[in-house]
């Protein structure tokens, strides 16, 4: 299995001291390297980049409400506004929590097969 070289990852660290970690371990900026190195990406590691890509997304909904809660308690922000993001907020999560779930539970039913 190829390994990434010293340069790499010096070039890693680089893009840490400049970028926040989220930018630099993005699965858009691992992916071109982990094929700029050889390194093949497996279907199951880009259904991983993909669901990290969700969850960020759900994170930044979770800023967005709690930014527009912020703002309707000092008054800036309509009361529908805030109650509308904690909506979104509640339904990403729950989503965010069934997908999980059914993953986990997918994942238990491939273990229990017998090769």
């Amino acid at each position: 299995m190829p390994t990434i070289d010293p340069i790499t990852s010096l070039n890693l660290v680089n893009n840490l001291k400049t970028n926040t970690v989220e930018e630099v371990v993005s699965p858009k900026n691992v992916e071109p390297l982990l094929r700029k190195e050889g390194l093949h990406v497996t279907p199951f590691q880009q259904f991983l980049d993909q669901a990290v890509e969700a969850l960020q997304g759900i994170s930044n909904i979770e800023f967005k409400a709690n930014d527009l809660s912020q703002q309707y308690i000092e008054g800036t922000a309509s009361v529908e506004d805030a109650v509308f993001s904690t909506s979104k907020l509640n339904m990403a999560m729950s989503l965010a929590t069934s997908v999980v779930n059914s993953s986990i539970q997918t994942f238990k039913e491939i273990q229990q097969i017998q090769v």
